[in-house]
């Protein structure tokens, strides 16, 4: 396979991940171990009730707040919601891609945004290092991901970026490139 990137994180222009540490109270990973040791017939059963039982419910104290409450969260990581695709050996589930398809069609009967706390921690930004990244960075990284204790995210912040995160300047003009590096001397034109 490719290794040009194989122990480092590929430099992107306008790319950040930003990472925040969730723990339960002992620091202990937050999938639940029954979790763990189910087929995928039931745990795809456990999360159409927790879709039903939880999710959907919990949509209206999302409204109101602004954002998923912390103990839906927990919630959704004692399902392990945010190890559904990476490996067992890093703390996931290892599901394949019809399954994480069926996993999807079921969560995603809830709002979408509970989706997007959990998808790009899955995704994107574990993705790379699970493909590119050393044994030492996926057992650091992976495995608090893969239990909900580190979310990441993904953002292209820079002027004029776009929004194809492969070729941020593409669509950009010299005249924008040369307004946006006089804002980065600025901190208050930061993005993040």
């Amino acid at each position: 396979g490719d290794t040009r990137f194989r122990g480092k994180v590929a430099p992107m222009l306008a790319i950040w991940l930003r990472s925040v540490k969730r723990t339960n109270r002992n620091g202990a990973p937050m999938t639940s171990p029954d979790i763990l040791e189910m087929d995928f017939d039931s745990y795809l059963e456990t999360i159409r009730r927790f879709t039903d039982e939880e999710l959907i419910p919990g949509e209206a104290a999302m409204v109101e707040t602004g954002d998923v409450p912390p103990a839906l969260m927990a919630r959704i990581a004692e399902n392990g919601l945010f190890g559904i695709t990476l490996p067992r050996d890093w703390g996931g589930l290892d599901w394949s891609m019809e399954q994480k398809v069926r996993l999807t069609l079921e969560f995603t009967r809830a709002s979408p945004v509970y989706r997007s706390r959990f998808s790009t921690t899955i995704g994107l930004c574990s993705q790379i290092l699970h493909d590119h990244g050393t044994d030492a960075q996926k057992e650091r990284y992976l495995r608090d991901r893969a239990t909900g204790r580190c979310v990441t995210s993904f953002a292209l912040t820079e002027p004029c970026a776009g929004s194809v995160s492969r070729s941020p300047g593409s669509a950009s003009s010299r005249p924008c490139w040369a307004e946006a590096v006089q804002s980065w001397r600025k901190p208050e034109h930061w993005s993040w």
